[in-house]
Order: C-alpha cells, then structure tokens, then sequence
C-alpha cells in the first residue's frame, strides 16, 4: 500500500504483525536505508484490520465482513498483545536514519500504538460507555455498499449475527459502572439497530434468493439477534 494510503487511513480512523522474525542483518539495512520500512507499513495496515474489522469495512477492506469480535478480556488481553509486537517491530528501524517522507509515518503508528494501549489499560471505556457496544454500524456499511454482492454480503452479514448473542453478553459482563448519558445513547441506538435488522436487512435476505432452507436459518438468526 502507497504511503499516500497510510496517511489517508490513518487520519480517517485514528488508526492504530509484523516481522518478528526479522535477522538482524534486515533490521540494520531497515535501520540505515529505509528500504523494508514501507513493507513494515504493509504489514501494520493488515494487522490493524484484523485487530479493528469494523474499521476494515468503514474503509473499505472486505477481508473481515463476517467477523464480529467479541469485546471480552481475551480479545483485549490478544489486542494488548498484539499491539506490543508491533510496537516492538516498528523500535527496530531508526527513525532519525529513515528518508523524511517516511518519519511522519513512523511517528504516526508509534502514537496510534501508543493510544491504543492506553485505551485498553488506562481508559477503559468498555467498563463504562455502553455506547461503545453496537452491532448497527458495520452491518449499515455492507448493506449500503453496491458494489458488493446481494448475496455474499447477507451470508457475511449473518456470519456476525451468530455471535451477536455472545458479543452482548461479553459486553454486558464487562460494564460495571455504566454512566447514564452513554446508557441512554446506547438504547437509542440499539434501537436504530434494530430498525436495521428488521427492515432493510430482512429486505436484502428476502431479494437474494436463497434456499427455503437458508433462507429459515438466516431469518432464525435475525430474530434472534
């Protein structure tokens, strides 16, 4: 991906893999040329889609239409992990020997790294914001897109529908003091939500033609969700 691209993505969502088994004869050619620091960027990019897919489809990446991430300890526990590897990957070039065009980009995952670690540790909002919890957005994105498949993005879509009881109750165990304004937001949403699942994806699955029989499983997992 160009670097013109990192720059884009990383304003439009904040953005927060890599190589960790780079030699270090590579880390020292990274260090004093630059060359393999816009691979590095590469590698980033794929590992903060997999780590945010809601970001992914916002943006534009397919790749995880159907993943619902569950917001429990152990997918922020793998995040905190994961995030520590490219922060560590990303300590392996000099930043003062790299070209300038690239020292903003470096600067730029360093502090969404950095960010996003102090999120998960520090602010904790999982813990508070009920808001933070909404299946609405990325299934609004998918179905508005035309210029994917009916089908396939109704297949995806209920690929996230499986995990919504599980996502819910993850979300739930992890509030414990909940403020009332983010509450209040979270109903209006959840709301919106469900005006999402009942009409226009229910219109979606009803237009795709599908089975009599997957057509009853998808229907079971709308209702249920």
């Amino acid at each position: 991906m160009k670097r013109s691209n990192l720059i884009y993505l990383l304003f439009c969502c904040t953005l927060t893999l890599i190589s960790c088994s780079q030699t270090e004869q590579a880390v020292n050619d990274n260090k004093s040329s630059g060359s393999g620091f816009e691979e590095f960027i590469d590698h980033y990019l794929e590992k903060y889609w997999e780590l945010n897919p809601d970001y992914a489809i916002y943006l534009g990446n397919h790749d995880y239409d159907s993943v619902l991430q569950i917001p429990d300890d152990a997918t922020r526990e793998w995040k905190l992990e994961q995030l520590m590897i490219l922060g560590d990957s990303l300590s392996t070039f000099d930043e003062a020997g790299l070209p300038k065009n690239l020292r903003t980009d470096f600067w730029m995952m360093k502090d969404q790294i950095n960010s996003d670690i102090w999120y998960i540790k520090e602010y904790r909002s999982y813990e508070w914001n009920p808001a933070n919890f909404n299946i609405g957005g990325g299934i609004g994105v998918l179905l508005n897109d035309r210029n994917l498949d009916l089908k396939e993005k109704v297949l995806n879509i209920s690929g996230r529908l499986r995990k919504v009881p599980e996502y819910y109750q993850a979300a739930m165990s992890g509030i414990t003091d909940p403020t009332s304004e983010h509450t209040e937001l979270a109903i209006l949403q959840n709301e919106g939500t469900h005006g999402i699942l009942s009409g226009s994806f229910q219109v979606s699955l009803e237009a795709a033609n599908f089975s009599e029989e997957q057509f009853t499983e998808i229907s079971t997992l709308n209702q249920n969700a």
